[in-house]
């Protein structure tokens, strides 16, 4: 084979390998992606020692199931201080209930004043028109139809002020009453939430789910607004790919609806379901540092959401890190 020959076959595979690399679909990889989820936390209401715990990391626990038991010797003042605060809670509501119930009655017989009223001005209006055309009539008298005509109008305009004001303190009232049976909701879901027991407060699940961390152990002596576990609802589980323009402009080309995402050895598909507006340098590689007199490029990225398939669902937990194939 001469020297020719060889040379050509070598520039033909370059060439043939050029244009596969151009043509040929190349995957991407976000590094840059995390698993997230609806989260629940339980934390301590009332001060006092961690009698039980039912919230091991990766177990599951039914809706209603017992969380955590802590003993307390507040526990009577406790319900005391939630049935007093419902009591005068429901109390005040009930009063707005009346006011409420005022209020509609006055503006039930202020409209019915308005159209009586109004008939008024419509009546004075015809009696100063036949007033004024006719010539026998006294300075005096028509001079007194004006001024009742005028009466009535501006009557009838005060009138139309007080609905409209009553109006809007109805929708006043009414926005406080929503939140007022909201607060007072909250307090029932609060005193069903905690119940007493021998002294101790019993904290139950509002969700079924699966616990992802506990931050105490029993005997731990807690204080109100310490966390005691965080669990996830299962189903909730997706991922956050944060992608550069590039890549974000080649899933939109190519219209891509499906990714391969991978923890480890674990390989899944999952779908892109949204795509949120772009952020700027607190999630590039690099934050810009302005003090040193240089400024940095940054790389813009935007977060994609991307549903998980339910296998894993109980595989993943919530913060992990994982690599989005595009």
């Amino acid at each position: 084979m001469s020297l020719y020959k060889v040379i050509g076959s070598l520039l033909l595979v370059l060439l043939i390998a050029v244009i596969g690399w151009f043509t040929y679909p190349k995957n991407s990889n976000v590094e840059t992606a995390f698993v997230r989820g609806k989260l629940i936390l339980f934390s301590a209401q009332h001060p006092g020692i961690v009698d039980y715990l039912n919230c091991n990391e990766g177990q599951y626990v039914e809706k209603g199931a017992v969380i955590a038991s802590i003993r307390s010797d507040l526990v009577s003042d406790t319900e005391a201080d939630v049935e007093s605060a419902l009591k005068k809670e429901r109390k005040y509501l009930a009063a707005m209930g009346f006011e409420l119930e005022s209020l509609s009655s006055q503006i039930v017989f202020l409209e019915k004043s308005i159209l009586l009223t109004e008939e008024q001005v419509k009546l004075a209006k015809q009696r100063n028109s036949i007033i004024n055309e006719n010539h026998g009539i006294s300075i005096e008298d028509k001079t007194e139809s004006a001024l009742r005509l005028k009466s009535y109008q501006h009557d009838l305009v005060n009138q139309k002020k007080n609905l409209e004001s009553l109006r809007v303190k109805i929708k006043e009232l009414n926005s406080t009453i929503q939140l007022q049976r909201d607060y007072v909701s909250t307090l029932y879901d609060r005193k069903n939430l905690w119940t007493s027991s021998k002294k101790a407060l019993i904290l139950k699940s509002a969700y079924s789910m699966r616990i992802m961390r506990q931050y105490v152990l029993e005997g731990s002596a807690v204080e109100p607004g310490d966390p005691l576990c965080q669990g996830v609802i299962p189903g909730s589980l997706w991922v956050d790919a944060y992608l550069t323009n590039e890549q974000l402009d080649s899933i939109v080309a190519d219209d891509k609806k499906f990714v391969f995402i991978s923890s480890g050895e674990t390989k899944l598909r999952g779908s892109i379901v949204a795509i949120s507006p772009a952020t700027g340098a607190a999630l590039s590689p690099t934050t810009p540092n302005y003090t040193s007199g240089h400024v940095l490029p940054l790389i813009q990225r935007t977060p994609v959401r991307i549903s998980l398939p339910l296998e894993a669902q109980n595989k993943w937990r919530v913060g992990q890190r994982v690599k989005v194939t595009l």
